[in-house]
């Protein structure tokens, strides 16, 4: 808490600072021109109500739906590329999110991410449905920054919102999308909406993929299905009843990772590890949303049930396992909230929170696979309550105050590395705090500024048996959001800082013992500035652009072990992992009208990263050097928008990227991929 003082005067100093040009600039606007181009309005439920973008004083960016399914986007790192601030790390199994430079480097189930990914508003501890959620989607909600009084636990980086089309009620329809690609790849989407009566409808939608491996021994292929069911009661305006379930198969051979001498000598993709094995893994979801308009305001509630269970047995950076990970995991969750209708000059909400999971896994004895025999299991269980209220106070200003309490508890037990059963409890309670104000500095623009707190849990090493502690964090944040020259060009800038106490560390090195995996805390700090921007340049252009300065420091002891001999190293000063200094990103499109013969529309998107490591771990193998990435896409769309074509290449410069390190491997992104997807709807 040192700078917090020093924050706060920065973060204030800069929202002054901008909201005066703010002003003028909107006066400008207000001359106007005839134009006919112009920006859309994206409605959000970021803050678990209705409201636009625009008007939502948090750090949000939205990838629409319709995107991601013409450019066969299926995984989390080809859907959030292009999103300000965010990385996506590898895995062993899916894909983990970073926001900030806040993300996660523990293993599933153990620790937990500083992101929040919810699907439909039910949270998911493990990363799998990263890989093949992202198909019959409305849009994609990202929220930068701390989140922690409407989201609880693990929103101290922000929150990811994946969210599917719901049933349509009285509305018939049938969308179909077929692609193909290089690397083998065969992916189709579909989707049925069908009304039952007047006051029902049923949504059924489903996904497949298969696409060989990117490495030489057919490991980093996609193979999988996916399949929705969403049915919808509206007996009444005041009431409505949305029901799902959602299944996922994932086959193949999984993740796999290159050694770091191969990637230094250019062979990106070529490893040594056999090819032997795969994963097979199905898991499920079944949810509710209950909605009751109850005086001024409306309940929601959402109970969720996950599970799941797969065997993931294969060499992967150069060590095998055979048995199951997770050999059971289940998910257990309900939310109970009452918040003011939208549009409410005081908005609030209250909730209860209720989360709990169990994780099962083990390996066995193969000398196959060169596996033996162990196993771990944690469990979890997290109650909370928590209410927000943002209030004016004088005309167009506005405070914003919330809190929540959280109490969880943790317990975990497994077998050490010379097979002994070792385990451990832990206990913790967090008071989170969001306090703030928002300022109408015109009709289109928006200045806010918040303090706030966050917690990551702490956890149990089913490894060892010992405990490492929760992360905090307090942040301080100032931004604006402005729409200028009739609606034509949306500017967001803003700033934040981040004091951290407690950042979680996992190590994993070779000792005299063996492997060992050990877990630390130390203090840390983040800051740095964020331009997000979209242009209508006229009817048939547009332009987007992001800018992402971050400054990222250690600010305690760490020992860690990160190369061969494996000699302690001392980590203070270093950066953390997966927050580079430098993150920009942009997009053009122009818009071809043909008339009764449709449209088409060409889109270039380019990214720069500049260096980063991509694990704690700061020897050559963990950094990945600053790089550009481009991709390309071409789509054609019929006069009654019936019938689609695209064309798309992505990194087209070829460029290998490391995403994750560990022990002397690397997993690395996709090389250049192209293909052709074709879309109907009736």
């Amino acid at each position: 808490m040192k700078y917090s003082v020093h924050a706060c005067g920065i973060s204030m100093m800069c929202l002054a600072a901008l909201a005066a040009p703010a002003r003028a600039a909107e006066a400008d606007a207000g001359s106007g021109k005839s134009d006919k181009a112009s920006l859309s309005e994206i409605i959000v439920t970021a803050q678990k109500t209705v409201s636009t973008l625009q008007k939502t004083p948090i750090a949000i960016s939205v990838v629409n739906g319709d995107a991601v399914s013409r450019l066969a986007q299926s995984t989390a790192e080809d859907v959030l590329k292009n999103v300000a601030g965010v990385e996506v790390q590898g895995a062993a199994r899916g894909q983990v999110i970073a926001i900030r430079g806040l993300g996660t480097d523990t293993p599933p189930g153990v620790g937990e991410s500083s992101v929040s990914t919810n699907f439909d508003g039910v949270y998911s501890i493990r990363a799998e449905a990263n890989t093949l959620g992202f198909y019959d989607l409305e849009r994609v909600e990202v929220l930068r920054g701390p989140q922690s009084t409407l989201y609880g636990r693990n929103a101290t980086g922000g929150v990811v919102n994946m969210i599917s089309a719901n049933p349509q009620l009285g509305k018939t329809s049938l969308a179909v999308s077929a692609g193909l690609g290089n690397y083998g790849l065969l992916r189709g989407e579909a989707a049925i909406n069908l009304p039952v009566g007047e006051t029902l409808a049923l949504r059924v939608s489903g996904t497949g993929i298969t696409r060989d491996g990117y490495l030489n021994n057919g490991h980093s292929d996609q193979k999988g299905a996916g399949v929705r069911a969403k049915l919808l009661w509206k007996p009444s305006e005041d009431l409505s009843v949305l029901t799902g379930f959602e299944g996922a198969w994932l086959k193949g051979h999984g993740g796999g990772g290159v050694e770091v001498a191969n990637f230094a000598a250019g062979q990106y993709y070529t490893t040594a590890d056999s090819g032997i094995g795969g994963q097979d893994y199905f898991g499920y979801k079944i949810w509710s949303q209950i909605d009751w308009k109850v005086g001024p305001g409306i309940v929601t509630f959402i109970p969720a049930y996950q599970k799941g269970s797969g065997q993931n047995n294969g060499v992967f950076g150069g060590r095998g396992t055979y048995g199951r990970d997770p050999a059971n995991i289940e998910q257990n969750s309900g939310e109970l909230r009452y918040a003011s209708a939208p549009g409410s000059s005081v908005q609030w909400i209250a909730g209860l929170y209720h989360y709990d999971y169990s994780q099962y896994t083990y390996s066995l004895d193969n000398t196959t696979y060169g596996s033996t025999a162990g196993f771990s299991y944690n469990r979890g269980i997290s109650n909370a309550v928590f209410g927000q209220v943002t209030v004016p106070v004088a005309n167009g200003l506005r405070l914003i105050g919330g809190l929540r309490e959280t109490w969880d508890q943790r317990r975990a037990k497994g077998t050490d590395a010379v097979g002994n059963i070792v385990g451990g409890a832990l206990s913790n309670s967090f008071f989170d705090y969001r306090a703030g104000l928002e300022y109408d500095v015109g009709a289109h623009s928006l200045a806010y500024f918040t303090a706030s707190s966050a917690f990551r849990p702490g956890g149990v090493s089913p490894f060892d048996g010992k405990t490492f502690l929760p992360e905090r964090l307090h942040a301080y944040e100032a931004g604006i959001k402005n729409r200028f020259f009739d609606n034509r060009l949306q500017f967001n800038l803003g700033g934040f800082y981040y004091d951290y106490s407690n950042y979680q560390v996992v190590d994993f090195f070779i000792g005299a013992t063996g492997p060992n995996l050990v877990f630390y805390n130390v203090d840390a700090r983040n800051y740095g500035l964020e331009l997000d921007t979209q242009a209508a340049i006229t009817p048939a252009d547009t332009l987007n652009a992001s800018i992402t300065w971050l400054s990222s420091r250690i600010e305690g002891d760490l020992i860690l072990h990160p190369a061969d001999p494996f000699t302690a190293v001392n980590f203070r000063g270093q950066r953390l992992p997966h927050a580079p200094e430098w993150t920009i990103k942009g997009g053009y499109q122009h818009l071809f009208d043909m008339g009764n013969n449709g449209t088409i529309t060409a889109r270039g998107d380019l990214r720069y990263v500049s260096k980063q490591m991509v694990a704690p771990n700061n020897t050559a193998g963990a950094i990945q050097d600053a790089y550009a990435t481009l991709d390309a896409s071409l789509a054609w769309k019929s006069a009654n928008e019936r019938y689609g074509v695209t064309a798309y290449i992505k990194n087209i410069t070829d460029k290998a990227v490391k995403t994750g390190y560990f022990v002397g491997y690397v997993t690395v992104g996709a090389p250049q991929t192209y293909g052709v997807t074709v879309s109907v709807k009736f």
